[in-house]
C-alpha cells in the first residue's frame, strides 16, 4: 500500500524538465504558414515548508530555457546557458534571459493540486529593479513584458502537469485512478 499523495519534506530539492515539439500550420487567404518549435524549460524546486496536513510551500524558479524555432522568416535558436549577444537577441530571448533564476512560491496540496502561486508581483519588481532598470516612464510597459512569462495563469497551466498525477488517497498495487485537469495553454505572441 502507498499513500498516493505527494509527500515531500522541507529542505528537499528536485528538478523538472518540460520538452515540447510542435508544428503549427496557419492558413490565411489560402496560403499555408508553417511554424516549427522545439522548446525546453527546466525548473528547480525547493520545499520550504510542509504543514501538518501535508500542504507544501515550494520555492520554484526557471533555471534553464532553450528553443529552436523555424518560421518562414527564418530560424531562431536560444539557450539560456549560452545566450547570443545583445545585438542578436529577440524580445522572446530577452524575456527568458531576465526571468531565469527568479523565484516564486507554489502552495501544493498533498494530492498534487496547486492551491496558490505567490510572489509573482515581487519577482517581477525584482527583475525590473535588478536586471532591466527601465526608465520610470517605461516601467509599466516593462512590467507587462515580464508578466508574459511570469503570470499565474501561465505558470499554473504549465506546472500543474508536474504535480497533479497523484490520486490524493491511499492506493494499493494495481489500483487505478483518473485525474482531470484543464490545459489552458496560454500563448503570447511577441
Amino acid at each position: 500500500e502507498a499513500a498516493g499523495t505527494l509527500q515531500l519534506r522541507a529542505g528537499e530539492e528536485f528538478q523538472l524538465a518540460f520538452h515540447t515539439d510542435s508544428e503549427v500550420t496557419t492558413t490565411i487567404e489560402g496560403n499555408d504558414r508553417i511554424d516549427r518549435s522545439i522548446n525546453a524549460l527546466t525548473y528547480d524546486f525547493r520545499v520550504a515548508n510542509v504543514d501538518a496536513k501535508g500542504t507544501m510551500q515550494i520555492a520554484a524558479k526557471l533555471s534553464h530555457a532553450s528553443f529552436d524555432k523555424t518560421a518562414p522568416e527564418g530560424r531562431e535558436v536560444f539557450d539560456s546557458k549560452n545566450p547570443p549577444g545583445a545585438d542578436e537577441m529577440t524580445l522572446e530571448m530577452m524575456l527568458y534571459k531576465v526571468v531565469i533564476g527568479e523565484t516564486f512560491v507554489l502552495t501544493v496540496r498533498p494530492d498534487g493540486t496547486i492551491a496558490d502561486i505567490s510572489g509573482i508581483a515581487e519577482t517581477i519588481e525584482n527583475v525590473l529593479d535588478t536586471k532591466m532598470s527601465p526608465p520610470a516612464a517605461e516601467r509599466e510597459q516593462a512590467r507587462v513584458f515580464v508578466g508574459q512569462l511570469l503570470n499565474e495563469a501561465g505558470l499554473r497551466d504549465s506546472l500543474t502537469r508536474a504535480f497533479e498525477f497523484y490520486p490524493g488517497k491511499q492506493v494499493s498495487a494495481g489500483d487505478r485512478w483518473t485525474r482531470t485537469s484543464e490545459n489552458l495553454t496560454v500563448m503570447n505572441f511577441l
